[in-house]
């Protein structure tokens, strides 16, 4: 092979990348991110935080080898399981009310990446992530949680393209069976990422921009 062929495949990697992997990738990427606008909020322990990441990197292996997700044994209602969650630590204790929401979240994220019925379980992920979003802008300070928040909402988009491109090729309320391997064949160009990149920051100073000009009321 020579220094042309070896350019050429090298430029094909750099720009290009699996539909399921990018897609598998996002997702995963916008939980950890999640988590990491817990870490603000202190609501639990630095040891649970870690072990919170490591059981998402399991889940992300699996799903990566295309192990999971499996679809649900039984129907799973969250607003059956969130009464059961909160009835069993009403009994249990007297608890504060944001642990034990959080918990709550915690516990349908990981349902939800094991467990799903249909495609648009995935947004169970997305909604979850930006309630980690708020919790942590509640309690943070400085511009570190500023940087997280851009990231988020850059993440959150690309995850949202790469959604719907997965929708329209088997539909929303496909099971896993269907969507499991989906995009193995397609490559995304990275011109993609960077176009919504922009479109991003770009919505983003417009914003600061009108903001910073509209005249703000004086209060007599």
């Amino acid at each position: 092979m020579n220094n042309s062929q070896i350019n050429g495949s090298r430029k094909v990697s750099l720009f290009f990348i699996n539909l399921r992997q990018s897609f598998i990738f996002l997702n995963y990427f916008i939980s950890a991110l999640g988590i990491a606008c817990l870490v603000f909020s202190e609501v639990f322990p630095s040891a649970v935080y870690f072990g919170l990441y490591l059981a998402l990197s399991v889940c992300f292996f699996y799903e990566s080898k295309g192990r999971i997700p499996l679809e649900p044994p039984v129907q799973l209602s969250i607003w059956k399981i969130g009464v059961a969650f909160f009835v069993f630590f009403y009994f249990l204790g007297d608890f504060p009310v944001l642990p034990v929401l959080v918990s709550f979240l915690v516990l349908v994220m990981f349902l939800k990446l094991v467990f799903k019925a249909e495609l648009n379980d995935y947004l169970y992920g997305y909604l979850i992530g930006i309630v980690y979003l708020l919790i942590g802008a509640i309690y943070a300070r400085g511009l570190s949680f500023g940087v997280l928040f851009l990231t988020f909402y850059l993440v959150l988009c690309w995850v949202l393209i790469l959604y719907n491109l997965v929708v329209r090729k088997v539909g929303s309320h496909a099971p896993p069976s269907r969507f499991r391997s989906i995009g193995r064949d397609e490559m995304i160009e990275w011109p993609l990422f960077s176009l919504a990149g922009g479109l991003v920051f770009g919505s983003l100073i417009l914003t600061v921009i009108i903001f910073v000009s509209f005249p703000s009321p004086h209060i007599a």
